[in-house]
């Protein structure tokens, strides 16, 4: 009766005041208060309730700072392997595992493919691209909680369920206990995390709480990556079609021996060349000898296999690799010679005539091939400033030209600075 009255006369209890100020020192974030809790009456339980609640909280808030910092940190990543690098380096924090493993949903969401895994086990046993249909597993039940599983005796999750592959091979690497989480992002299903311990009862909800509240930040950042990475394959894909549509556009249909695009692109990069090294180049131009009249006679299809193995003889002939010849147009060819002099052309243009010569013997399935001779105008030139590649080409020509008012079946050379001759004289 005494105490009740000396607190209806004001007689508070002080640790109200210290709790009251412990409250609102709560509230503004600062954990670190003064509470008594003794002695151990009714209000020293309700300071002991005020200590655990402080502790609760500065638990709860340092949870949360760090998951900011992973999230931050994972977020940094471009490529999804390098996500999910950071989520296995970063995570252990948060979580027990000595495996984490991702898996896409493909197929309308039939399928599951690991498409990600690092594990602390020797041998992995879940290969990349390792494939399981969700039709009728545990993991289809998940996505209709879309809530983490656990599982922490895998030993008799197995032998409850000895059909599942997965579970078998997991446990070939020594693991016993699981966490497996959905990933939902902008409220679709794209796959699932899966946290793997070495050790039974590894998990319990309070993993599960810690997972929950960034598995939406997560998948959202996995999706990213994931759509980022497929965009750079399909890039990747565009380009290496469009490389190979370059090589088609270049390349002579009927031979194929680099065309005359390719000729008029890579000829001038080979002259330029060239005038930075201060070398020669050289041109044989090679005309096959009468063959509109070779054409007529034995038909078009023959006409295609003579310049089909003419086309190869030319090619096959080159001593080097840096050398090449290309389909001119008709029955012309053309055939570069980077640093080359006039004595290597010609020397070069001796090769060529032997091959023709010899094209096609024991071989062709038309006797009419045989006997196909060539002109060849041979030239050279050391490029220097102020010359254009086209002056070689005008030269190449007219040595063309000369070979076959020659008689044809020969190869004349023509030097830079050689007048050009007059209409129908020969050297």
């Amino acid at each position: 009766m005494a105490d009740m009255a000396d607190e209806g006369r004001g007689g508070v209890d002080p640790r109200i005041h210290d709790y009251r100020e412990a409250a609102w020192a709560l509230a503004r974030g600062t954990y670190d208060v003064k509470i008594p809790v003794v002695p151990a009456d009714e209000i020293g339980r309700l300071g002991e309730a005020l200590v655990a609640l402080a502790s609760a909280m500065e638990r709860k808030v340092d949870e949360l700072r760090r998951l900011i910092q992973i999230t931050e940190k994972v977020n940094t990543g471009i490529l999804l392997d390098d996500v999910l690098n950071y989520v296995y380096d970063s995570f252990r924090q948060l979580l027990p595992y000595d495996r984490i493993g991702f898996s896409l949903l493909e197929d309308g969401g039939h399928l599951l493919r690991a498409v990600w895994a690092r594990t602390e086990a020797a041998v992995p046993s879940l290969p990349r691209g390792y494939v399981a249909s969700l039709r009728g597993s545990s993991l289809e039940a998940i996505l209709t909680t879309r809530k983490p599983r656990i599982i922490n005796d895998l030993e008799l999750y197995y032998r409850e369920h000895p059909q599942s592959d997965s579970t078998r091979r997991i446990l070939s690497e020594g693991i016993r206990s699981s966490l497996t989480c959905p990933l939902i992002a902008m409220g679709k299903p794209i796959g699932f995390l899966f946290f793997s311990s070495m050790q039974r009862e590894a998990y319990a909800n309070v993993h599960v709480e810690l997972f929950c509240q960034i598995a939406g930040q997560l998948a959202t950042i996995v999706e990213k990556a994931r759509l980022y990475e497929e965009l750079l394959n399909t890039r990747r894909l565009l380009e290496a079609s469009n490389r190979a549509l370059d090589r088609l556009a270049s390349m002579d249909g009927l031979t194929g021996l680099p065309n005359r695009r390719y000729f008029d692109d890579q000829f001038p990069l080979e002259w330029k060349r060239m005038q930075r090294a201060g070398a020669p180049i050289s041109l044989i131009m090679i005309d096959a000898d009468h063959f509109k009249a070779f054409n007529d006679k034995h038909g078009h299809l023959v006409g295609d296999e003579c310049l089909q193995r003419l086309a190869l003889a030319l090619r096959d002939a080159l001593p080097r690799d840096t050398d090449f010849v290309a389909r001119y147009g008709g029955e012309e060819f053309v055939v570069v010679l980077p640093a080359t002099d006039l004595d290597g052309a010609k020397y070069v243009a001796d090769l060529l005539k032997q091959a023709v010569s010899q094209m096609g013997i024991g071989a062709a399935p038309s006797e009419s091939v045989h006997g196909i001779t060539v002109s060849m105008g041979v030239t050279s030139m050391r490029p220097v400033r102020g010359q254009q590649p086209d002056e070689l080409t005008r030269m190449a020509d007219q040595a063309l030209y000369q070979a076959k008012q020659a008689g044809r079946n020969c190869a004349v050379t023509l030097a830079a600075g050689a007048p050009p001759p007059a209409k129908g004289s020969v050297p």
